[in-house]
């Protein structure tokens, strides 16, 4: 009943006012809250509303989807085979996805549109502007502009290599997987996100009958090599690490967590021990003046070892 009223309620207004109503975030959250939808759901549903002409993906490209499950941690390569015929729009006129891709990425992108806009994005170049539009499956436009948005940077796409880190849900049921980029021998996109209904346009490298025996170990070594740079180097992977769910660390190990007030405790207790025993050699040197000499002789070693403990417990005084 719900989702009849609200298919009711969208579908006799005009194309603008759904945008509006899309756009309008406390809006969204009441109509996401009450009638059921997911996030994505809805955009999906409501492109389908909208559309004006008969543009759809084909079953193939549905079909291979990243999906709900949690993908395989390791390096992968881009492969657009499955949305390089994919229909869409340029300028309302029906293109591909790879003729739209080849033709933007050969001209001269002087300004990239800023993403909100889930079915039309708008990319200014000097010849002017070209519009891009997918109602039907408007996550395509998210990925030609982050493949174009690689080119701006001087990066070709297809020789960068993606590593999946993580795998998120939302509380509407949404699946998110993670990737960060390296290109050009740096990592350039720390955090790369593609929905569980998105094509599957990344591929795990699988390197097959390697001539050298030692080109397999090689490899991973090179993937061990860009995760620690990861989880070192950009904020997405510190956070990682640093976060209380304790997600799970590729090829890293987590540094384990030192409680600071039960370590200064431990160390205050050492130094009283210390303090107690040259207290401790003193009197009996005073009471045993037949000893007097060994005790002394202790009494300096261990004023000594107190010394070396507090020198070396310094920095933990000054937190």
């Amino acid at each position: 009943m719900k989702e009849s009223h609200a298919e009711t309620a969208i579908q006799g207004q005009h194309r603008k006012t759904l945008l509006n109503v899309l756009y309008n975030e406390p809006f969204r959250f009441t109509l996401l809250s009450h009638t059921g939808f997911s996030r994505g759901a809805l955009y999906e549903w409501a492109g389908i509303v909208m559309s004006e002409s008969n543009v759809s993906i084909s079953p193939e490209v549905q079909a291979l989807a990243f999906g709900r499950e949690c993908l395989e941690f390791g390096s992968y390569e881009l492969d657009l085979s499955v949305v390089k015929d994919a229909p869409m729009l340029e300028n309302e006129q029906p293109t591909t996805f790879g003729q739209l891709y080849v033709k933007l990425r050969d001209a001269k992108v002087e300004q990239m549109p800023d993403g909100f806009a889930p079915w039309r994005h708008e990319y200014v170049t000097s010849e002017g502007a070209i519009v891009a539009s997918c109602e039907r499956h408007w996550r395509l436009l998210q990925l030609l502009r982050e493949l174009l948005k690689l080119h701006s940077q001087g990066i070709e796409p297809q020789s960068c290599t993606w590593f999946y880190y993580e795998k998120d849900l939302s509380l509407d049921g949404d699946t998110v997987h993670s990737f960060f980029v390296v290109g050009d021998e740096r990592i350039v996109n720390e955090h790369s996100c593609f929905g569980s209904d998105e094509p599957l346009v990344l591929k795990l490298k699988q390197e097959s009958d390697p001539i050298w025996r030692s080109w397999p170990y090689y490899l991973e070594a090179l993937n061990k090599y860009w995760y620690r740079r990861f989880y070192t180097e950009t904020r997405s992977g510190q956070l990682m690490i640093l976060r209380n769910d304790k997600p799970y660390l590729h090829y890293f190990e987590r540094p384990s967590s030192v409680n600071i007030p039960e370590q200064r405790r431990t160390w205050m207790l050492a130094k009283v021990h210390r303090v107690l025993l040259i207290m401790l050699m003193l009197q009996v040197a005073l009471l045993f003046p037949s000893l007097k000499l060994p005790c002394t002789i202790l009494a300096i070693l261990f004023g000594v070892d107190y010394l070396r403990h507090v020198w070396q417990t310094g920095h933990l005084e000054r937190q």
